[in-house]
């Protein structure tokens, strides 16, 4: 087996290159061609931790890898992309990923915000006679929602119930 020095330091641009074969004094070449490696697309290989939000809420992207490849088979784990998704109407949402020209997406869940229940602070008075017109002062009436947040809210109440002497609700 001959050793023969080969120069190699043509295949750092793209285009067609010559490469030169010495041995012994003597030199050959022959042509190669370099091809530019360049991305060819981007794939969400894991999607981010939260995928299922309540209307209104920010996205979450912790745990989210997005991952490029390249035509020359390789693959790289990127960062610095942008994500797009609607957090406003309930339902399943597509998001979209978007980094250096490429898309890639996943879905998300996204629940409407609805009253789940209601907190009533009785008013001030208790007691009436009968024909008395009730006095809503100090009601507080807080409203619960299916995501966990509380909001003091105006509601409408019944004023029919002094009419007849008892406990009424």
């Amino acid at each position: 087996t001959v050793t023969a020095e080969v120069d190699t330091t043509v295949l750092t641009e793209a285009g067609t290159k010559t490469v030169t074969v010495t041995y012994a004094g003597k030199t050959a070449t022959f042509d190669v061609t370099v091809i530019a490696v360049v991305m060819t697309g981007i794939e969400v290989t894991t999607a981010p931790s939260d995928v299922e939000y309540f209307a209104g809420e920010e996205i979450n992207l912790d745990g989210m890898v997005i991952t490029a490849t390249f035509n020359n088979g390789t693959t790289e784990i990127v960062e610095g992309y942008t994500v797009e998704a609607d957090l406003a109407n309930a339902g399943v949402n597509t998001a979209t990923v978007s980094y250096n020209g490429f898309t890639a997406t996943f879905e998300i869940t996204v629940i409407a915000v609805v009253v789940d229940s209601i907190e009533v602070i009785a008013p001030t008075k208790t007691e009436y006679f009968v024909g008395e017109t009730l006095d809503l002062a100090g009601l507080t009436v807080t409203a619960i929602y299916n995501n966990g947040t509380r909001e003091t809210v105006t509601a409408e109440v019944d004023t029919t119930v002094l009419t007849e002497a008892g406990t009424k609700t």
